[in-house]
């Protein structure tokens, strides 16, 4: 993966080149969360420190970050994964009804035998 960064304004002529402008922090979790969803598997730390030229601190960091705003990211042995919802197979339906031992008994089974 290329090196993730943006290019600072070539310096007046004859003056040193400027190393690349790191990535902002936003820029990097955009850049985390695009990688995890790219479905290539497990991303290491490692390799995303590497292409963002930060420290796997850093990135250990951001993953928290993103779990902080809500992004269902998990750290395995072989890296991070983002876990997206599985769609749920067929319909689904929220009972909410209150019966006695017989009624209860009776509902159930109504339920089972609808399948």
């Amino acid at each position: 993966m290329e090196h993730l960064s943006r290019q600072q304004p070539s310096p007046a002529a004859g003056g040193r080149a400027r190393r690349p402008r790191p990535a902002t922090g936003e820029e990097r979790r955009a850049g985390i969360l695009a990688r995890l969803r790219s479905g290539g598997g497990p991303v290491r730390a490692a390799d995303l420190a590497a292409a963002f030229g930060v420290s796997r601190q850093v990135i250990v960091g951001d993953v928290a970050i993103l779990r902080a705003e809500g992004h269902p990211v998990v750290g395995t042995p072989r890296g991070y994964v983002l876990l997206e919802p599985a769609p749920a197979p067929g319909p689904q339906a929220v009972f909410a009804c209150r019966h006695d031992r017989r009624g209860t008994r009776a509902e159930l089974l109504a339920i089972v035998e609808a399948g």
